[in-house]
């Protein structure tokens, strides 16, 4: 009898050890991780991801997708095999196939899904998730596209965001962490597209400032490409058609009245009376005290060591003479948590 149990005993581990060999074995990639992002008001997102997935051994009959913040999920949908029509998968705890379930684990809503069929190496099937969530940051679309938690690569990402009419900011403003990116602006959206592969626990996350009054893009019925995203992609101002600050120099004739004038009184009053218009205009021009003796040509106010001039009339060089901006107290958002992993993807 004892031996009869070793027997089967032996035979199950056997049986057992292959299984989990397998498992293991299991290894995917992520042909595409694409997102539409639609803003909305209230700092609400409307989004559209669209992952497709490529078995390269082992076999997939599930997916897990999570959150760290909260999402309401509306759809999902999978297109498997050679039916290239969506099919959409119902909620239900059975755990059949071509069902979903929705928890909140621990404030982390996690989707678990069931595929129509088991997909064995070589095949690929595309998963598309509608949920509506919401920006952590104030007049920003602040998103974490790809999670950190994906235990493989993500080949490529194509992100496009709908902004309201007028809306869609410039290029320059974009941020993009993870991988890098160009940008192209077409009316009121905007696409950003990986330029490299995102590697197993790195995220991709954007941030894109958007609203009125945020610096609108330039020719936005145009396709704008900014190939090196990243940096601060300003348009440089061209000296020859920037006449904002041109200053128009006197003519001839009147530059030579000046030098007779000053010539004559060199000549008559020996610099002294030259000495004291100059004195008097500059000192007045630039924050001069009349009142008091110390302030010299550049008008120390009243304390010596200031530079006010018509900008702030000297104040003992506390303001240096900058003209103070009336736009300081306007509200900037938080960025968010950059710790945040965003959630996470696997499969089994």
């Amino acid at each position: 009898m004892r031996s009869k149990l070793l027997t089967a005993l032996t035979v199950l581990v056997l049986l057992a050890v292959p299984a989990v060999a397998f498992a293991q074995n299991t290894n995917i990639q992520w042909n595409r991780w694409d997102a539409q992002i639609t803003a909305q008001a209230n700092n609400q997102m409307q989004v559209v991801e669209t992952q497709e997935v490529a078995v390269n051994s082992g076999t997939v009959s599930q997916g897990t997708r999570y959150w760290t913040t909260p999402v309401n999920l509306q759809q999902v949908y999978v297109i498997t095999g050679n039916n290239q029509n969506p099919q959409p998968l119902t909620q239900s705890n059975s755990g059949q196939p071509g069902t979903y379930t929705l928890t909140n684990n621990g404030g982390n809503p996690t989707l678990t899904y069931v595929l129509p069929a088991p997909q064995a190496a070589g095949s690929t099937f595309l998963v598309q998730l509608s949920y509506t969530a919401q920006s952590p940051t104030t007049g920003m679309v602040d998103w974490r596209v790809i999670p950190a938690d994906h235990p493989f690569p993500v080949q490529s990402s194509t992100i496009t965001l709908h902004f309201p009419n007028g809306q869609a900011p410039d290029p320059g403003l974009v941020t993009v962490n993870g991988t890098n990116a160009n940008v192209t602006v077409n009316g009121n959206d905007l696409v950003i597209r990986s330029q490299a592969p995102i590697p197993a626990g790195q995220p991709l996350a954007i941030q894109v400032p958007f609203g009125a009054g945020v610096g609108a893009a330039n020719n936005s019925g145009n396709n704008n490409n900014n190939p090196n995203l990243g940096g601060n992609n300003q348009v440089p101002v061209n000296p020859a058609t920037d006449t904002g600050t041109a200053i128009n120099l006197p003519g001839g004739g009147t530059l030579l009245l000046i030098l007779c004038v000053i010539g004559f009184l060199l000549l008559v009053g020996g610099g002294s009376i030259l000495r004291g218009i100059l004195g008097g205009l500059l000192g007045g021009a630039l924050g001069g005290n009349r009142q008091q003796p110390g302030g010299g040509i550049f008008g120390g106010g009243q304390q010596p060591g200031g530079f006010g001039g018509p900008f702030q009339g000297g104040d003992g060089g506390v303001n240096r003479g900058f003209r103070q901006s009336n736009n300081q107290d306007r509200n900037i958002g938080n960025v968010g948590n950059d710790k945040d992993s965003g959630g996470g993807a696997s499969f089994k």
